[in-house]
């Protein structure tokens, strides 16, 4: 057992594993995934790799919801509740920093803010969604008002003001309706700065949207692209499915031969191609493409593919697109060991994992990064 840091652990929805020992919270992940494995039949490999950085102090990323006193989290299996806190132990100084400011301002104004309520679904201000680059020291808040609310006009206001004194590089507003959960959007308006935030990355200069996907451990997600490249055979075409950004195709160039990164967000292409031509690569390119659609994309048994869809997992017909053209390895990442174990069930009719590995990108909670490595059986 281990004494939980945070004085809000076990009524804060966040951390579930501030009371074990780190090393204890490393062998329940391991076996997580190996039971994953397990049930759907699935071997791993002999010396299944276990990475881990920083216990503490590691999320780049906190979507800190509204109360009447001040911003939080979401009460441990309440969703209609939310607990108010200082400091997040998990979130990086510089998101601590940004949420210091805001709940100052926040706490001064509160009689002139209306909270959003998740049960009644009234109220004007619901999220507001920190993101602080580690290395590079870019900073973003976006903040999601109730589109449903009738002071908006008021709300916009204030927050103008309060950006006119925050540290915060980039400070954007959108709307959402009100019975819907989102903490980002398409559709905003930036305050200050830009909609797109820059870090470093693995001797990449990487930018991404504030409204889309960046991995939320930037020193953890080093070991993954590591794992990834040594992996790619020299000089083989390389799809970059799920794409995102590029950041795994774009560390990949290195050793590939050609890489093409497909994603269907137009935000996320427009950061590949952004970071295409910062990083000075001449052998990739950045598509708009369902990951789905594996026509338009022509993969064939030569090329390998990288995999790191959502939590869900992948679609069924991205599997069967994948048994039709046959790469000659994939390289699949995933948050959900349980998702990732089913697809490779899915994909076993001609695919055996060669390699696997557990990354610990969330430490303190019990959600982590797993990874394989198929090959054509033989």
């Amino acid at each position: 057992m281990a004494e939980p840091r945070c004085p809000v652990f076990g009524k804060c929805g966040g951390c579930s594993y501030q009371d074990k020992d780190y090393d204890f919270q490393l062998s329940l992940k391991r076996k997580t995934m190996e039971d994953a494995f397990c049930t759907h039949r699935i071997e791993i490999p002999a010396g299944l790799k276990v990475y881990f950085k920083d216990e503490y102090y590691y999320r780049n990323r906190m979507d800190f919801a509204m109360s009447p006193d001040g911003p939080g989290q979401r009460y441990r299996g309440r969703f209609g509740k939310i607990i108010s806190f200082e400091k997040c132990y998990i979130a990086n100084e510089r998101v601590n920093r940004l949420l210091a400011e805001f709940r100052e301002w926040f706490l001064s104004n509160k009689a002139a803010i209306s909270v959003f309520d998740p049960v009644k679904r009234k109220g004007a201000l619901r999220y507001a969604t920190m993101r602080a680059s580690l290395y590079s020291g870019d900073t973003s808040i976006t903040f999601i008002l109730n589109s449903d609310s009738d002071s908006l006009k008021e709300h916009v206001e204030m927050l103008e003001k309060f950006t006119a004194s925050c540290s915060a590089a980039n400070v954007l507003y959108g709307f959402v309706k009100h019975n819907s959960d989102q903490s980002v959007v398409q559709e905003y308006t930036v305050i200050k700065g830009s909609d797109i935030i820059m870090e470093r990355l693995a001797g990449m200069e990487l930018y991404y949207h504030s409204q889309g996907f960046f991995q939320n451990n930037s020193a953890a997600v080093t070991d993954i692209l590591i794992f990834a490249q040594d992996y790619i055979p020299a000089g083989v075409r390389v799809f970059d499915l799920f794409g995102g950004a590029g950041t795994f195709g774009i560390f990949a160039s290195k050793k590939a031969g050609e890489i093409i990164i497909a994603d269907n967000s137009p935000l996320n292409i427009r950061c590949a191609i952004k970071n295409i031509e910062a990083n000075k690569v001449t052998n990739a390119k950045a598509v708009n493409s369902d990951e789905k659609d594996f026509a338009a994309l022509g993969i064939t048994g030569a090329d390998t593919v990288i995999l790191d869809p959502p939590r869900p997992g992948l679609h069924k017909k991205t599997i069967a697109g994948l048994l039709s053209c046959v790469p000659g390895r994939i390289i699949y990442i995933s948050c959900n060991p349980e998702s990732l174990a089913r697809d490779i069930a899915g994909l076993s009719e001609k695919y055996t994992v060669t390699a696997a590995a557990m990354f610990d990108m969330f430490p303190q909670t019990r959600h982590m990064e797993a990874a394989a490595v198929l090959d054509i059986k033989k």
